[in-house]
């Protein structure tokens, strides 16, 4: 059966035949047209290699709008795909695509967008994203150093990192404005949200954040910088996923220059595939072991008001 199916060996058949693997090539959603499905389309036209896939109304689809007419509304949906950002971009503003939905729909982009509105004769939709927060800064706190172990699993030292942050300024230079100040923490819209569970931390004065990294740590200053329990100056990397997000990577440029001022030192390292690391606690941590001190991820310190507008034809 693999072989018929130009597959090599079992698992990769099954794989495209009913997995669903993010940030791997195998989703049998968009592969395998005979996968029985809720959605609303169902894949008639599947990708295998091509540029193209097409999906068909699914008849049976079950939700119904007010009136009661059964959705969705639209009949076909043909997606074009091309791995370039750029590619995407110019075919949007050239008025080549009907919705946009991914990969572009960004504040980095939204200047470029509104100059070609009538050009393309498209229009925005503010859309409330689903994701909490813009970026999450994860320290490693099963780090294999024992001294960085020590200094991360320091609530204090943590919340520390926190106040230093000036978000706003994140926001207003990363984000275009667009935002609001916020920790890891649920969306002010969720029912989930505890009473200041997203600002507790950060809704301090800004001189506090010179004092609060120092707690539980010696004080002794070597050159500016603070020196941890092995009488060694901290300094930790930030690994950054910088293949998913440009705004990553200018977060954490923004970033590092704040927590050198109350003496830490870090620098980023990018990788090209996402960090696995989940934030939980401000400054975020995750128990993950590894070399990897701290981890950039999705999920730093500015969550969003509304996403990236949405254009559409």
């Amino acid at each position: 059966m693999a072989r018929e199916a130009n597959q090599d060996g079992w698992v990769k058949l099954f794989q495209t035949k009913g997995a669903g693997i993010p940030g791997t090539p195998y989703n049998a959603l968009w592969q395998n047209k005979d996968l029985p499905t809720l959605i609303g389309w169902m894949i008639t036209a599947p990708f295998t290699g091509t540029t193209r896939v097409v999906a068909d109304r699914n008849p049976y689809y079950f939700k119904v709008d007010p009136a009661g007419n059964q959705l969705p509304y639209i009949d076909r949906y043909t997606a074009d795909l091309t791995q370039d950002a750029e590619v995407m971009l110019l075919k949007a503003i050239n008025g080549e695509l009907d919705l946009v939905y991914h990969k572009i729909n960004n504040v980095t982009n939204k200047a470029v967008f509104t100059d070609n509105l009538q050009k393309a004769n498209y229009k925005f939709y503010e859309v409330v994203g689903s994701g909490m927060n813009g970026c999450i800064i994860a320290l490693n706190i099963n780090a294999k150093d024992p001294v960085k172990r020590q200094i991360f699993q320091n609530k204090d030292f943590r919340i520390g990192l926190s106040h230093a942050i000036n978000r706003q300024q994140i926001i207003d230079v990363v984000y275009v404005g667009q935002g609001e100040p916020w920790q890891a923490a649920p969306r002010r819209e969720t029912a989930s949200l505890q009473r200041d569970a997203g600002e507790a931390v950060h809704r301090v004065r800004r001189e506090e954040g010179q004092r609060a990294p120092r707690q539980g740590l010696p004080q002794e200053e070597r050159q500016g910088l603070r020196l941890g329990p092995d009488d060694q100056p901290i300094a930790f990397v930030v690994e950054v996923a910088g293949t998913v997000s440009q705004a990553w990577l200018d977060t954490i440029n923004l970033i590092q220059p704040m927590w050198r001022k109350v003496g830490w030192r870090s620098r980023s390292r990018t990788r090209t595939a996402p960090s696995s690391t989940r934030a939980r606690t401000p400054t975020s941590t995750t128990r993950r072991s590894g070399a990897a001190t701290a981890a950039c991820a999705t999920g730093c310190w500015t969550r969003a008001g509304t996403s990236p507008s949405t254009t559409s034809r």
